[in-house]
Order: structure tokens, then C-alpha cells, then sequence
């Protein structure tokens, strides 16, 4: 089992071994959904943490922020066929040095893993786990009722709705808005009530006119969307993605450089974003070979 490296000199962490009752290839696909489903389709159930696709090894690697934004730990998934099901090696390593996590690191990469049967909340593909076995650092503790402690995502606030219906007769009217109907300080609030749900298969491989293929690069979560969309919506959805860019061919993300120097040319899931009843968009995710 490869766990990630780490600076602190005594660091909390933890081992776990587990066999899922379905392919590797499903279990891969899953934790890449959920990952790439924050905050809509998916959360993390322990605190609202939040992951991103990284290159530590394995078959795939992760980062955790915690959901008060002041620790980070690092993750580690080496997945093994065997007949039909899938042996999961999992290693979650904190970054500062600490002692007891009260449950935490096992969190970290059982919540990736984990499904219906456990309480969890799957994305693409439901499947059980058993035989699990887990080896701790540091006085680390393994609870799985800690680790679903946020169930639920909270509710939009009024204040939210109400920017929401200043949208909706923009989006009705087809005119841009002046900074004024969509300032800084109330698109937080609209924000708040996107959500994102998985489709089956790919969307976007090329665009019929009207539409034209756009594309955008989300660094923090690993992954480079490509959608068709009106270029007359252009100026709207860029207000919610700032990176978005209308591509010269039709596969933009696999000429995009990562942090580390590859592209993002392995096809990971489709997803729609957007508020519901009101606006939204759906693209093909792409992260890079290995990811």
C-alpha cells in the first residue's frame, strides 16, 4: 500500500483495506463523480470538506480541505481486480503534525468509498464493501458515524431566491444585466443553490449550430469541462465560470496543460450544472491520464 508522503514530524493517519463487490473500474469511476459532483450532486458527509484531484500515486489521488478551510490532508487509492470485485488500498495522511483525529483521516477515504448499505450517497455506481481492515498513525480512530455528521446540503436562503428571480427575467428577457442587477455581493447568494447531477454518457463530442463548444479548466478539482452552448449565453455563464473560453476545435481539454505538465484527455463523467427551473448547462469532464 503506497500512503502519501508528509513534512510533520508525528502525523496522524490512516491505513484501510476493504474489497468492493463490483469492478475497479465502476469503484474509479464512482469516487471520480463524487469528487467532481461538489457541492450538488455530491457532498462530503464529514464536515463539508473538500476534495481535489492530485498525482501522488496510485490509481488515484486526492487532497482534502476541511470544511473550516484550515487543514489538508493527503489521500492515496490503489485499487487491484480480483475475479469480480475490486480490492481498495486506501492511505489518508494529515500534513501538520497531530495526534488523534478523532476519526477523520479514516473519513478521509472511506466517504470516497463507501455506499448506500454504509449511509453514504452515491453518484454513478452503488456498490458494498466488505473485509475491511484499517492500520492507524498517531492515535488515529476509526468511526464511521463520525464521518456522516452532514447529510444535507442547507437550504437557500430567501435572499438567495430573490437573486435567483432577478436572473430568471434576465434569462427570460435575453438582455445583459448592469453590474448593479448582478454585483459582486449577490452572486455568492445564487451560487449557493447550484447543484450538479450526473448524466450517463458524453454530451459535448461536437456542436450543431447554433451551439459552439466552449471549455474550462477547474484546477482546484483536477478536471476540464467542454460544453456546447449559445454563444448568445456566453457572457451569462461566464459570470458563474470565470475560465470559460470558447474553444477553435472540437477537443479543447486534451490541448490544456495541468499543474504537472500533462492534459486533460481521459474522459471522467458527465454532469449538469446550474439552479433548477431556472438555468443551467451541461458538460463532459475530462481529467488527466492516471487521474
Amino acid at each position: 500500500m503506497t500512503c502519501p508522503s508528509t513534512s510533520a514530524w508525528v502525523a496522524a493517519g490512516m491505513k484501510l483495506t476493504t474489497t468492493a463487490a463490483t469492478s475497479c473500474d465502476k469503484v474509479l469511476a464512482e469516487m471520480k463523480a463524487r469528487v467532481a459532483g461538489q457541492y450538488g450532486a455530491w457532498h462530503d458527509p464529514h464536515n463539508n470538506g473538500t476534495y481535489s484531484v492530485q498525482s501522488y500515486g496510485g490509481t488515484f489521488s486526492t487532497s482534502r480541505l476541511t470544511g473550516d478551510g484550515k487543514y489538508t490532508d493527503k489521500q492515496i487509492f490503489t485499487l487491484t481486480t480480483s475475479g469480480d470485485s475490486c480490492v481498495i488500498e486506501a492511505c489518508s495522511r494529515s500534513q501538520v503534525t497531530s495526534y488523534l483525529d478523532y476519526g477523520t483521516n479514516y473519513c478521509d477515504v472511506k466517504v470516497l468509498v463507501c455506499g448506500s448499505a454504509d449511509g453514504c450517497k452515491p453518484v454513478v455506481n452503488d456498490f458494498t464493501t466488505s473485509g475491511e481492515s484499517t492500520e492507524a498513525f498517531a492515535g488515529s480512530s476509526v468511526d464511521l458515524s463520525s464521518c456522516l455528521k452532514v447529510l444535507s446540503k442547507p437550504k437557500a436562503s430567501a435572499a438567495a431566491a430573490k437573486v435567483a428571480a432577478k436572473v430568471a427575467t434576465i434569462v427570460e428577457k435575453e438582455i445583459e444585466p448592469t453590474s448593479a442587477e448582478l454585483s459582486a455581493a449577490m452572486m455568492p447568494k445564487l451560487k449557493a443553490q447550484m447543484t450538479v447531477e450526473a448524466a450517463d454518457g458524453p454530451c459535448c463530442k461536437s456542436c450543431e449550430e447554433p451551439l459552439a463548444k466552449y471549455y474550462s479548466v477547474d484546477v482546484p478539482h483536477g478536471f476540464c469541462g467542454e460544453t456546447c452552448m449559445n454563444p448568445s449565453k456566453y457572457w451569462l455563464f461566464k459570470i458563474f465560470e470565470s475560465n470559460l473560453t470558447k474553444a477553435t476545435d472540437n477537443t479543447p481539454c486534451s490541448e490544456q496543460f495541468t499543474p504537472t505538465g500533462g492534459h486533460y484527455t481521459q474522459y471522467s463523467s458527465t454532469v449538469t450544472h446550474g439552479v433548477p427551473g431556472l438555468l443551467s448547462i451541461t458538460l463532459d469532464l475530462f481529467a488527466p491520464v492516471g487521474a
